[in-house]
């Protein structure tokens, strides 16, 4: 179970740091340098962990539901830079979709994981 949390943990950084990338990139809102994306992961992560550890009974729920969310935004950071790649033809857009397929692994490895506790032993 706490290989399944550190999955999970690792997914949200790595998708932190996406769309936290792809904002200062190519979107402009606001500029996000390595410290205020180093400390957006940490007080998600804080978050996270703090409800698990402190609500023993849904545990698997948590990293079931966080690791869907996560699947949900990798799926539309990764429809959005495949349009945008196709309107704007930009080097850019592509180098950010392919991340976003490679960050699609862990999630769905830990959402598969959770699959197949599910399935009888015998």
């Amino acid at each position: 179970m706490v290989l399944l949390l550190l999955l999970t943990n690792i997914s949200i950084i790595l998708i932190i740091f996406l769309l936290l990338s792809f904002i200062n990139k190519y979107l402009e809102l606001e500029k996000f340098d390595s410290k205020k994306k180093i400390i957006t992961s940490i007080v998600i992560l804080l978050l996270v962990n703090f409800i698990y550890y402190f609500d023993s009974y849904y545990q698997e729920d948590i990293i079931i539901s966080l690791n869907l969310i996560i699947l949900g935004t990798d799926f539309l950071f990764i429809l959005t830079n495949f349009f945008l790649l196709i309107f704007k033809r930009k080097r850019g857009y592509f180098i950010f979709f392919l991340l976003g397929l490679l960050f699609l692994v862990l999630p769905f490895f830990t959402t598969m994981v959770f699959a197949l506790r599910g399935l009888h032993h015998g």
